[in-house]
């Protein structure tokens, strides 16, 4: 029978590939970096003693095995000893926000005039989910850099409507703030309640989007961007 390695010997076959989790980390400045290195030197200092004796006892090849779980796990705890979750939460430090949402803007659009600073204070403001707002102004246009959203100033499209109307904005950052006030007023504000009830407003007079195609689009999205934010795309 194949003995099952307790979790500190996990720690302990798996040191020499803790450089290359704490690379997969996402890459924060200041504080969390020396945070980072803390809980690094902490885990050392754990594993150590007993690295020889699960060497010797399991080998090389098993120790092999389970890098790949290894580094998983060591990933969640740093973020859970920075007191994070992940992107998504609304939870983490200011700077964590920011180069989580600009990692969004550099997969869909750098030349977006919106900013990552924009969409924290829309969305803290209003208490949208960054996740939730990012999917919404990629799909209605690409972060205000395609369609209607440009000439209007409005990247979540709010009053455009299908028959020609349109709702022009003095800035984008105005148009953002109303578009996150209008989820807020209007639709669940978490992405997956968002998408399990069709999209439906709250007092159940219309959805979001109609068409299957819409739809389709924006759980696609909603899943990419929720990855970006999480670190793993």
């Amino acid at each position: 029978m194949v003995k099952r390695i307790p979790e500190w010997m996990q720690y302990a076959v798996g040191i020499g590939a803790l450089t290359i989790a704490m690379a997969s980390v996402p890459k924060i400045e200041g504080y969390i970096a020396r945070a980072q290195a803390q809980r690094r030197a902490q885990l050392e200092a754990i594993a150590e003693p007993e690295r020889q004796k699960a060497l010797e006892d399991y080998g090389i090849e098993r120790a092999e095995k389970d890098r790949e779980d290894f580094i998983r796990k060591l990933n969640e705890e740093i973020r859970r000893s920075l007191g994070e979750t992940t992107g998504v939460s609304n939870s983490t430090t200011y700077q964590g926000k920011i180069e989580g949402i600009r990692a969004v803007f550099g997969k869909y659009a750098l030349n977006s005039p919106l900013t990552p600073e924009m969409v924290v204070s829309a969305c803290d403001k209003y208490k949208i989910p960054y996740d939730q707002c990012l999917t919404g102004l990629i799909v209605e246009g690409h972060l205000g850099t395609r369609g209607r959203a440009v000439k209007t100033r409005n990247p979540g499209n709010v009053g455009n409507i299908d028959n020609g109307k349109n709702r022009h904005f003095t800035s984008e950052q105005q148009g953002l703030k109303d578009y996150c006030a209008l989820l807020a007023r209007a639709y669940d504000t978490n992405l997956d309640d968002f998408i399990k009830n069709d999209f439906q407003r709250k007092d159940g007079t219309g959805r979001y989007m109609t068409s299957d195609d819409a739809k389709r689009n924006y759980v696609s999205v909603g899943k990419r961007v929720r990855g970006i934010l999480s670190g793993d795309s």
